[in-house]
């Protein structure tokens, strides 16, 4: 059974590159080299920590902001003004968070056997004791991006098809060892797609971002020869993660075994995901509606698994939304081409392809993540649970799609993960942009 992601004996095992804590007490000296923590991590073990951010962190957060340069001395301020506080409780732990709680992305140990690290940043996940602070979520999994594009709009449409031609011709080269086409060289076609990729995504009408929690522990059997077992399996996974504001979801794995390895058949996966009903009146797309709607859709999918000797296994998500601020943020980053939650959880060959759904595509990876987690404060929404920031504090796993129940990337999928359908075309020759006047 491998440790809790989260705990330093993760880190230990190579499993994270950080850890999550939960501090007890402080120690503030004359300087930061002579200020402590002292808590426990995500599996209640032990731990004394000091700080020390590299100055290449302070400069880059002097540009933003949106983050604050953590030291112990302000983490450990418990004025009502602190302005970046992590409180310190003589019971704090995972399961009561009765303070405050951080994760530490980078680490390293000073003393392995005795658990005592120093890190170069971290991240507040809850600052007060306040109960009434949302606790944070650690979990395996990914942000969920979405953008609406103006497709009736002549500009987008004309930049999205050139973009769709760059691509092919850059997958074609990389894939034929070129290092230039038509005698431009290659790297400079690739800084026009970068490039193009950003105007693309500063036309976008509407973004959006979604903190999503794979509960692989929570994986079940579909049954695929009894429709109204699978109805009621789905249904209810899908109704139980819906509460304080949050939405369930579900992704069904279809796969064939061959010799004892379980084998993806990703074009017969399926997502499906609870809402917020935006186009008829308001409510909620609960658990029944979304299983409607996708049996409406899917009437034959049962039907050729069966006559093709498949299985399905269902595995449950939780979506957690972002709020304005939240929404804000991600964008900021994402649009500059700078925001880390892609290149952490997002197949590395749909970077430049932002016109794709990656849900469907089936591109994200999943990783150890925290969440820092807010409220809805007023109106009809109030006590929701809003996603506020997101941190990953490991390397990827593999894609969603390939690991099992204790974490373990065991499935192989039936084909590799790259751009499909109908947003794809053919390569052609390169042909310089046409100047705009």
């Amino acid at each position: 059974m491998k440790p809790p992601l989260g705990s330093i004996e993760a880190l230990k095992q190579g499993l994270t590159t950080g850890f999550v804590g939960y501090p007890r007490s402080y120690q503030i000296g004359k300087t930061p080299q002579d200020c402590v923590m002292l808590g426990v991590d995500q599996a209640g073990a032990p731990f004394k920590l000091t700080l020390e951010v590299p100055q290449r962190f302070i400069d880059e957060a002097k540009n933003r902001a949106d983050k604050t340069v953590p030291s112990l001395e302000d983490l450990a301020d418990d004025d009502d003004r602190a302005k970046n506080p992590c409180f310190a409780t003589d019971d704090n732990a995972p399961g009561t968070v009765s303070g405050g709680a951080f994760v530490a992305e980078q680490v390293e140990f000073i003393d392995k056997d005795n658990n005592v690290l120093k890190a170069t940043w971290m991240s507040v996940l809850k600052s007060k004791t306040n109960p009434k602070l949302k606790k944070p979520k650690i979990c395996t999994g990914y942000l969920e991006i979405n953008t609406i594009f103006p497709t009736a709009d002549s500009a987008y449409a004309t930049k999205k098809l050139r973009l769709q031609k760059l691509n092919a011709i850059v997958t074609k080269a990389v894939a034929d060892k070129q290092v230039s086409v038509n005698g431009v060289p290659l790297i400079q076609i690739q800084v026009e797609v970068s490039d193009l990729t950003r105007e693309l995504l500063a036309m976008g009408k509407k973004h959006w971002f979604i903190g999503v929690d794979v509960q692989y522990r929570r994986i079940e059997e579909l049954d695929l020869v009894n429709q109204a077992n699978a109805r009621r399996q789905i249904i209810e996974l899908l109704d139980s993660n819906m509460f304080d504001g949050m939405y369930g979801g579900v992704i069904i794995r279809p796969y064939r075994e061959e010799r004892g390895t379980r084998i993806v058949e990703l074009s017969c996966v399926k997502n499906l995901n609870t809402r917020y009903n935006y186009t008829n009146g308001g409510g909620v797309i609960n658990g029944e509606a979304t299983w409607n709607e996708f049996l409406s859709k899917n009437a034959s999918w049962f039907t050729y698994m069966v006559r093709n000797g498949m299985k399905a296994e269902i595995i449950p998500t939780q979506r957690t939304n972002c709020g304005p601020v939240g929404n804000a943020n991600f964008q900021k980053d994402y649009l500059a081409g700078k925001l880390k939650q892609l290149k952490s959880g997002v197949d590395r060959l749909f970077h430049t392809y932002p016109y794709m759904n990656f849900e469907q595509q089936s591109a994200y990876l999943v990783s150890p993540v925290a969440m820092r987690n807010a409220d809805v404060r007023k109106g009809e929404s109030k006590n929701d649970t809003l996603l506020s920031t997101f941190h990953t504090f490991g390397k990827p796993l593999g894609n969603v799609l390939e690991i099992d129940r204790d974490l373990n990337r065991t499935y192989v999928l039936d084909e590799a993960v790259k751009p499909s359908g109908k947003a794809l075309v053919a390569a052609t020759a390169y042909e310089p942009a046409t100047p705009a006047f």
